[in-house]
């Protein structure tokens, strides 16, 4: 005899899986099956985080379960204010099932290592059955990915992308790639001489349920990191397909030419913005990926524009998330550069002298949120080459990113930006000095820092840590050819000159304001 309440089949629906109209969700019984939805307080511990990207995930799982309820399931939701909330899922995962008594517990396969394990040993205390499926938002399985990698000792991106686009038949025409080659990078690399004026981002409107929610955060989750300022992200499928249209209207044919450009107080230019909304999965990257297509063959975009932004979805996000499950738990706390300092104080707000820090960190403190050029080369290189600890360099993307999910951020963060797995996944390290910023941006006109200096009292702190940096590891890339002209570079150097860099990256490190 069925107890009171209880359900046969139990599904449970994640922060970052709000495809609510998934076929995982269809097989549900509305009659007999539940959803279980969990707001719990170790999300936002367990880690550094933001307030924002607390309120983001919320507010999103409320409007999901709203609609879930409207689509006649019913719905187990556990709000952070339950006096009963233990705070953790597999403290709550194993509660519900106490509660509820499924024959079976049911999951789309986790965003993190860390998740996934908590769920299988809640149903391991209740001895609930338990089902983990592949999550159909992704284009591939880890499986599949797995196949691909299977013998390859370096897993570059670039080949995984051509493979890809060839198994989908993306910008494909008789075999070959539209436009005669595989990337557009080289066109794609444009510096800003002037003032941007790029489109104004989406917003989305006022949202009762955000302002309730904030409150709930507030009181149960005091001392988070961050500000809370507009309203800028999509918590509802119909606002996220808005982001999407306005992108495609009037970012796209733009997008190409500038996404490596930097402009002092411009965060947001002719970026998508997507990430948040396809992270929790309310928007599909076939869908995405259809309405950057059907833009080119409508002349309102250019290949080059399109063939960039397709790679950032099949190639890139496909790729790193490949990664994470192949390569395992392991790979989150890989140090090969031995790097052991502490995230500098300016990540949390701290006041720095460098401008291009401070333009790249203030849109993090305030919108959860910068453009991938300066999470790569300003707040990625700066702490690579200051020898920052990579696991507080991921945890700090991770919890202080609107987009930040553990599959995303650990094998950009270990693999692309800090290079902490010595080339499992890129050739080289992404060193630069401060000439690189000068050369995209213009934040170095109001810096007191000269870009061209590497000693001295106005050198570039940039520019010192990467003569350091070259330095320091040079014996550990004297076999890599991508680094061959770097380190001539650094043989140029006369051995006083060399010896002065040393003294004033030591005296950097020692900083721990930078």
């Amino acid at each position: 005899m069925k107890v009171r309440g209880s359900v046969d089949r139990l599904h449970l629906v994640l922060g970052d899986q709000l495809d609510v109209e998934n076929d995982l969700v269809r097989s549900l019984d509305p009659k007999n099956d539940a959803v279980l939805m969990l707001e719990v307080a170790e999300e936002s511990r367990h880690v550094r985080t933001h307030i924002q990207r607390t309120l983001f995930f919320l507010t999103a799982m409320r409007h999901a379960a709203n609609r879930l309820k409207h689509l006649g399931y019913r719905v187990e939701y556990v709000s952070l204010d339950d006096p009963q909330n233990q705070g953790s899922f597999k403290k709550e995962v194993a509660r519900a099932l106490n509660r509820l008594k499924p024959r079976r517990l049911s999951a789309a396969r986790p965003g993190s290592h860390r998740v996934l394990q908590q769920i299988q040993n809640g149903a391991l205390t209740s001895g609930t059955a338990l089902e983990i499926f592949e999550d159909p938002h992704f284009i591939l399985t880890p499986d599949e990915f797995a196949a691909w990698a299977k013998g390859r000792k370096t897993l570059m991106m670039g080949h995984f992308y051509q493979w890809i686009r060839k198994k989908m038949d993306i910008l494909m025409e008789n075999k070959k790639p539209v436009g005669g080659q595989w990337s557009f990078d080289q066109s794609n690399r444009g510096a800003l001489k002037s003032a941007p004026t790029a489109p104004p981002p989406w917003m989305a409107k006022a949202d009762s349920l955000a302002e309730t929610t904030l409150k709930t955060i507030q009181q149960q989750l005091p001392g988070l990191e961050g500000q809370v300022t507009d309203n800028r992200w999509p918590t509802t499928r119909p606002e996220a397909l808005q982001q999407l249209k306005q992108f495609i209207q009037e970012r796209l044919p733009d997008f190409g030419r500038w996404q490596d450009a930097m402009w002092t107080g411009e965060n947001f230019l002719w970026h998508s913005h997507l990430a948040p909304a396809l992270n929790i999965k309310l928007l599909n990257p076939r869908e995405v990926i259809g309405e950057a297509l059907q833009a080119y063959e409508d002349g309102h975009a250019p290949i080059e524009a399109v063939e960039g932004f397709v790679r950032q979805i099949i190639g890139w996000r496909e790729f790193m998330r490949g990664v994470y499950w192949v390569k395992g738990e392991a790979y989150r706390n890989l140090n090969s550069l031995e790097a052991e300092r502490p995230l500098p104080e300016a990540y949390w707000g701290h006041p720095s002298s460098m401008r291009c820090l401070t333009e790249s960190i203030q849109p993090v403190l305030k919108h959860g949120y910068s453009h991938h050029i300066q999470r790569l080369m300003i707040t990625g290189t700066f702490s690579m080459m200051a020898g920052c600890d990579p696991g507080e360099v991921r945890d700090w993307y991770l919890g202080m990113f609107i987009d930040g999910v553990d599959w995303v951020t650990t094998p950009n963060v270990i693999g692309m930006s800090q290079w902490a797995d010595e080339g499992i996944i890129g050739t080289k390290p992404y060193a630069a000095s401060g000439r690189y910023v000068q050369r995209m941006s213009n934040y170095c006109r109001d810096c007191p820092h000269s870009p061209g200096d590497k000693i001295g009292p106005k050198a570039c702190p940039m520019t010192t840590l990467y003569w350091s940096f070259l330095d320091q590891h040079r014996d550990r890339f004297a076999a890599n050819p991508r680094m061959r002209m770097m380190l001539r570079n650094l043989d140029r150097l006369d051995a006083d000159e060399l010896e002065q860099v040393r003294k004033q990256a030591s005296t950097l490190s020692s900083n721990p304001a930078l």
